[in-house]
């Protein structure tokens, strides 16, 4: 089975509503200052929990259904996860000593 309760798609419980407007598989709004902001936090994450004393946890699923912002296939086909991780476009953002 698979689904949401809130579209009415998972067991027919009645809809909601849609988040359709919000998220979606439509690449064209990862592109210029889009694309370019979420590659800055995600290299900026990558290094706060790399080069700091920081103790935490990123997580992204490998693969969803509607949400490019959590698929992390999506996320490097769309060059915002670097690979490797250590290839970065944005150095040094967190201003850490170690570099």
């Amino acid at each position: 089975m698979s689904g949401a309760r809130y579209d009415n798609t998972y067991q027919g419980n009645g809809y909601i509503g849609s988040c359709d407007s919000l998220y979606g598989r439509d690449e064209d709004y990862f592109t210029g200052d889009v694309k370019d902001n979420y590659r800055k936090v995600m290299e900026a994450s990558l290094d706060a929990f790399t080069h700091s004393k920081v103790a935490g946890w990123a997580f992204w699923c490998w693969k969803t259904e509607n949400t490019v912002e959590w698929d992390f296939k999506e996320l490097v086909k769309l060059d915002i996860i670097p690979q490797p991780f250590t290839g970065r476009y944005y150095y040094n953002q967190c201003g850490f000593d170690q570099w």
